[in-house]
């Protein structure tokens, strides 16, 4: 797949019916304009390190779970994880695994996780904010921080749905 110059744009790789997207955007350098003196990267470690620890707690601390986040609520993401690789500039790594194809899998999460997405991307240079934006302007900064993955691992082809089903059976 190119662009209009030409240039290569990175894809998903495919397993299964399994897709993964990788998305690595640049953080933005200096400081945040606020009260409190603070980078954009020390930001944004903040934000994923207090959702990482909400998440934490709603999940392994509360036998009863009377909803479902959002997140999980998108029936087709698989799992995601956030990481910050050092550089200059500092680089946001996202690598998500979801069931089907990367346009579905786009539109689902931006709209329902957009709000979660932009507290944390709003930190990235350029980033298109998912609450202000139509989708496809939201999906061609995607397009335009996706990194090509060569090599993709899932252990099945299973669907979210079929790992819900099953681990309802089983209990």
């Amino acid at each position: 797949m190119f662009d209009e110059q030409g240039r290569k744009i990175a894809t998903s790789k495919h397993l299964e019916g399994i897709s993964d997207l990788v998305v690595a955007p640049p953080l933005k350098q200096g400081f945040v304009p606020a009260f409190e003196t603070i980078t954009y990267e020390g930001r944004v470690r903040l934000v994923m390190k207090a959702l990482f620890r909400l998440r934490s707690a709603a999940r392994e601390y509360e036998l009863l779970k009377p909803f479902a986040d959002s997140a999980e609520r998108i029936q087709s993401l698989r799992s995601f994880r956030l990481g910050i690789l050092p550089g200059s500039p500092a680089t946001l790594v996202l690598a998500a695994t979801s069931n089907g194809a990367w346009e579905p899998y786009m539109r689902l999460i931006w709209n329902p996780l957009g709000p979660m997405l932009d507290v944390i991307f709003c930190n990235c240079e350029g980033y298109v904010a998912a609450r202000d934006n139509s989708f496809a302007d939201y999906a061609e900064w995607v397009r335009k921080n996706q990194v090509h993955a060569d090599f993709f691992y899932a252990t099945t082809g299973l669907t979210v749905d079929d790992l819900s089903y099953l681990s309802k059976a089983e209990r």
